[in-house]
């Protein structure tokens, strides 16, 4: 099971190394799931993609047990973590795992720096969620864990592209929009990329 799968990242993954296995996909948007209905071919009839919130998934899935279950830059939204972490350990049969990832101290630092040149912005950094919130939970909740952290340079060939991004995540501040898209230019007037890096702790449970 992969909770907050999106638009199927980690689904079409698990497809394409576990043929055989059943595969359930849990997302609060109807949108996202609908994109991986139209992606996925009729024969992949061990794809079961479930709406709602990953919170309530103990009513949604009712009494199925997994092998693994996987969420991808989605737990944090969790409204109750230490319930949605125990009914997670319960999901799981024995010898099962758990796979948890998102972003840690040191992510998108180069974008931080870069925006925290614009006298105006407020924003310094972005939350590090695995480290100060998930992982005091998954301790609390499982005896036998790994961690791994991972390094992700994301390269923006544009103006266009940067400003989207910066747009779809939590460092945009709309007070400062005209600002930064200024600096985007100057920057690309001299450059021809920008590169910031996602740093990333993965968390594996062991039951």
């Amino acid at each position: 099971m992969d909770l907050g799968c999106g638009t199927g990242k980690q689904l079409f993954s698990l497809l394409s190394s576990c043929p055989d296995s059943e595969i359930f996909g849990l997302d609060l948007s109807q949108e996202a799931l609908q994109k991986i209905s139209v992606s996925v071919s009729d024969k992949n009839n061990n794809l079961k993609l479930i709406f709602g919130n990953m919170d309530n998934c103990d009513n949604l899935l009712n009494s199925e047990k997994f092998n693994l279950i996987t969420s991808c830059f989605a737990l944090y939204y969790s409204e109750n973590l230490p319930l949605l972490i125990q009914k997670i350990k319960k999901f799981l049969l024995p010898g099962g795992r758990f796979f948890v990832c998102g972003p840690i101290e040191g992510n998108n630092s180069e974008l931080i720096t870069f925006q925290s040149q614009i006298k105006n912005s407020i924003k310094r950094n972005s939350p590090y969620l695995m480290s100060e919130t998930i992982l005091p939970e998954i301790k609390n909740h499982f005896k036998e864990f790994s961690l791994d952290t991972f390094a992700n340079p994301l390269s923006f060939p544009s103006s266009n592209s940067l400003i989207d991004y910066w747009k779809s995540y939590v460092l945009y501040e709309p007070n400062i929009e005209q600002e930064f898209i200024e600096k985007v230019a100057s920057h690309f007037s001299k450059n021809k990329t920008f590169v910031t890096t996602k740093k990333i702790l993965g968390i594996t449970t062991f039951v």
